[in-house]
């Protein structure tokens, strides 16, 4: 049987969550140094223990929900950036299909191939659906390629 946690976390330091997730992980982690002095805090409490994956999913879920931001570096190591840090400035990956896509919550930029849309019109779609944006969030028109880079959580571009 697979080992269960607890999770039980109420307004903690970003820092004390990273430390769990790291335990769970299989990549490295680097850390934004400004995470604990620009950070908010973080809540993530399960009534029951949960599996290993549901414990990665809710700290990455929280993670991002209060502003920090999880950018998979290499496959073996994954950047968290607080809120303060731009993450377009960090080196996002890239990535041209959905199976490329890192597993759990990331921030990717996703080049898509238009068919039956417009740059333009697909732009001004996703700026539309896609509402408020967060600090990473961006939509770039490729028009020569009939494509657009969107820049966003791996969750949405999926």
């Amino acid at each position: 049987m697979a080992p269960s946690i607890r999770l039980s976390f109420e307004n903690a330091k970003a820092s004390d969550l990273l430390d769990l997730y790291q335990t769970l992980i299989p990549e490295d982690l680097i850390k934004d140094s400004s995470i604990d002095s620009v950070g908010r805090p973080v809540s993530v409490k399960t009534r029951n223990d949960v599996t290993r994956d549901h414990a990665i999913a809710l700290i990455e879920m929280a993670l991002m929900l209060n502003g920090y931001t999880l950018v998979q570096a290499d496959p073996g190591i994954v950047k968290v950036l607080g809120p303060s840090t731009f993450p377009r400035g960090q080196g996002l990956p890239v990535y041209r299909s959905a199976e490329e896509l890192p597993k759990g919550e990331r921030v990717v930029s996703y080049f898509m191939s238009l068919q039956n849309l417009t740059p333009a019109d697909a732009v001004q779609l996703l700026s539309a659906l896609i509402s408020p944006p967060k600090s990473y969030t961006g939509f770039f028109a490729v028009p020569n390629a009939n494509a657009i880079i969107i820049t966003e959580s791996t969750s949405v571009v999926r």
